[in-house]
């Protein structure tokens, strides 16, 4: 990486970051609630989604739901989570059920985010200009996207405890362990919540 793209994150990203999540963090404080209720909502009907396929019988217990960022729509302005419900074969399920959880609202940080870099690059264009490309803000979007699972991670476990006492989770038919994972998209991922039955816990 050239001298000069080092020293746009140095002086500028980093900075632009910082600046980014204060006004985001704001932004939060008016919100969470709203965002909280559509996380339920949507995890409500993905189990009930679920359950009518087991009840057809086209699915048996489920082991794992799994919320994937999917980087490749960042590039359309879209923050979105594929959700897919797996059994105990997690990834190696040839028919998990999916869904899609819809995030615009996080992309709030990367647009001020770049709002920042286009600032910062256009007065100090006697050191940036032919040596910072619209393909380096690109890639610099991709690497600052860790923000949005961060953010959504967050607000998934502060609203599961209300989301897995509700009866549409209990009626959807899953393994002894159960677990919940956030990531990105055939990558990693990280267990924000597990479930172990009685049964499985006492053998």
């Amino acid at each position: 990486m050239g001298e000069a793209r080092l020293k746009f994150i140095a002086e500028v990203i980093n900075p632009a970051r910082k600046e980014a999540m204060k006004l985001f963090n704001e932004h939060i404080k008016s919100n969470k609630n709203e965002w909280l209720n559509e996380f339920i909502s949507h995890f409500c009907r993905f189990c009930v989604q679920i359950a009518d396929e087991q009840k057809r019988g086209a699915k048996g217990k489920i082991a794992h739901f799994t919320y994937s960022l999917l980087r490749t729509q960042l590039q359309q302005n879209q923050g979105l989570f594929l959700v897919e419900a797996t059994d105990a074969t997690w990834l190696l399920d040839r028919t998990p059920i999916k869904s899609i959880y819809e995030v615009n609202w996080v992309m709030k940080p990367l647009f001020w985010m770049e709002e920042i870099w286009a600032q910062r690059l256009k007065e100090q264009s006697h050191i940036y200009a032919g040596k910072v490309t619209p393909v380096d803000f690109e890639k610099f979007r991709l690497q600052e996207a860790r923000i949005i699972h961060e953010v959504v991670s967050a607000l998934i476990r502060a609203a599961l405890p209300v989301a897995v006492e509700t009866q549409e989770y209990a009626a959807v038919h899953k393994e002894d362990t159960f677990e919940i994972r956030v990531g990105e998209y055939m990558d990693w991922s990280e267990k924000v919540f597990e479930s172990r039955s009685e049964s499985e816990g006492n053998s």
